[in-house]
């Protein structure tokens, strides 16, 4: 009973509360210091001299002046609303602060029924405007690195929840590409992770659309390669190669076919392996993604030294070595996941 009623009468500040924050404006950077002024210039004394009489202030100046003013203050009595919000939570023991594993502050509901009963009370209607709030605050936050990933999935779920598929989307690619190279996060908590940007993208047929479902096709195969799935493995490559052909995209289809090559070179090795290959370099050099080439070109110096083919191999292993050379190199092609030798099994 407790809950219910702490629960009812939280809701209403719960949404002040998120409104106060999301009209907290990011704090602007610091000028640069005294020091950096050049000791060449004249004194403030010489300057006062030298400047001509100044014309008073215009009308429409002084408004401008008296509007910023405003804005500023009522953006301090937001900032200052908000935080006397929060401790009042906190006092009553309706909210509780915490740290994570990161050691980045966290909020919390000290119990369960609190949340469900808050949430039941706030109008739905009004439930998509301050998810979409709450993102928008994620956003303006600066966190550690580590934390990346978990940040980036909890704007994701409030994008979702305020009924924005996009944003929602390129916010869970970027959480998933963030916890592939962590490794305290499960192999399959990465697949799911990704399998909610296709599920978002589901049929879409626009160049970021297109974009996105290969990026998540790409990373799940990466973990089916790193964990010995096999069989997901074949089928997140069927599926990007149905990607690539719908979207007609070079750099889609040479990132295709240098996944295939590797695929078959590593699973199912045979002569196709080196046409395969060869067409990826083909591919990747004309759409101008040297790390697809050079995965590409390895994948065929690979081939080509099991056939005992040793020159021709150390001459694509060269161009290899050019391609991640070239300029654009350091751009990471479509979809790359995380690094080889992440470990196993979920």
């Amino acid at each position: 009973m407790r809950a219910c009623i702490a629960g009812s009468a939280v809701g209403s500040m719960l949404a002040r509360a998120t409104r106060a924050s999301a009209g907290c404006a990011k704090p602007s950077r610091a000028p640069p210091a005294a020091s950096c002024v050049d000791a060449r210039m004249p004194s403030a004394h010489s300057r006062a001299r030298m400047r001509p009489p100044s014309a008073p202030p215009s009308a429409s100046t002084r408004s401008d002046a008296s509007s910023a003013s405003q804005s500023a203050h009522q953006r301090s009595s937001v900032r200052a609303s908000g935080a006397r919000i929060r401790a009042r939570l906190c006092a009553d023991g309706i909210i509780v602060s915490s740290q994570d594993t990161q050691g980045v502050a966290r909020l919390g509901f000290a119990h369960p029924a609190l949340a469900r009963v808050a949430r039941a009370s706030i109008d739905p209607t009004a439930l998509p405007a301050m998810h979409a709030r709450i993102a928008e605050l994620l956003e303006r936050r600066e966190v550690p690195e580590v934390a990346r990933g978990d940040y980036a999935a909890a704007i994701a779920r409030h994008r979702e929840a305020a009924g924005v598929p996009r944003p929602a989307a390129r916010a869970w690619i970027e959480a998933a590409s963030a916890f592939a190279s962590n490794p305290a996060k499960g192999a399959d908590e990465v697949l799911a992770t990704f399998q909610r940007v296709l599920a978002l993208c589901e049929g879409a047929s626009d160049g970021e659309g297109y974009l996105l479902r290969a990026a998540s096709h790409l990373g799940r195969e990466d973990i089916a390669r790193a964990t010995g799935r096999v069989r997901l493995r074949r089928s997140e490559l069927l599926a990007l190669r149905e990607v690539a052909a719908e979207s007609r995209e070079a750099r889609l289809v040479a990132g295709a076919l240098a996944r295939q090559a590797r695929f078959k070179l590593e699973v199912v090795p045979g002569s196709d392996v080196g046409r395969d290959a060869l067409a990826a370099v083909r591919a990747a050099r004309r759409a101008g993604v040297p790390r697809v080439e050079a995965e590409a070109r390895l994948s065929l110096a690979q081939h080509l030294a099991q056939r005992g083919r040793f020159a021709e191999a150390l001459v694509e292993c060269d161009g290899a070595r050019r391609a991640l050379r070239s300029k654009g190199s350091d751009v990471a092609p479509v979809g790359g996941g995380p690094e080889d030798g992440r470990r196993g099994g979920a």
